[in-house]
């Protein structure tokens, strides 16, 4: 077995901390890129939520405003971590349902003049 000599072992252990440096450095870029990759991840996972929150107040006839408008709003209330909330209360809406319509009746319907005549009447 070689030995190794005094001065080869101090050529390398004065190439370490370079050496050190050097990684520490890639690694701190490789990190950085990930975490900007997940907080765009983040942010496209939260637009797609607000939207989708969005939809359902529209269906359920939640908001009169415009969809960029209740976007935009959904945002801000995001920001404040408010969304949790927002979308629990609008999945406890029912579907929008119309139960009827207030109408001043057919003209001429013989239901509507009996109805009359009878209160009328009292009979």
């Amino acid at each position: 077995m070689e030995k190794i000599s005094a001065l080869k072992i101090a050529k390398v252990l004065s190439e370490v901390p370079g050496t050190l440096l050097a990684l520490d450095q890639e690694r701190n870029q490789w990190r950085d890129r990930a975490l900007t990759a997940e907080g765009t991840l983040q942010k496209h996972a939260e637009d797609v939520r607000v939207k989708k929150i969005a939809a359902a107040m529209r269906e359920k006839g939640l908001s009169s405003a415009s969809d960029e408008d209740q976007i935009e709003a959904l945002r801000k209330h995001a920001k404040l971590g408010r969304l949790d909330v927002i979308e629990e209360a609008v999945n406890m809406r029912p579907e929008q349902i119309v139960f009827g319509e207030v109408a001043d009746g057919v003209h001429g319907s013989s239901a509507r003049s009996d109805f009359e005549q009878f209160i009328m009447s009292g009979d």
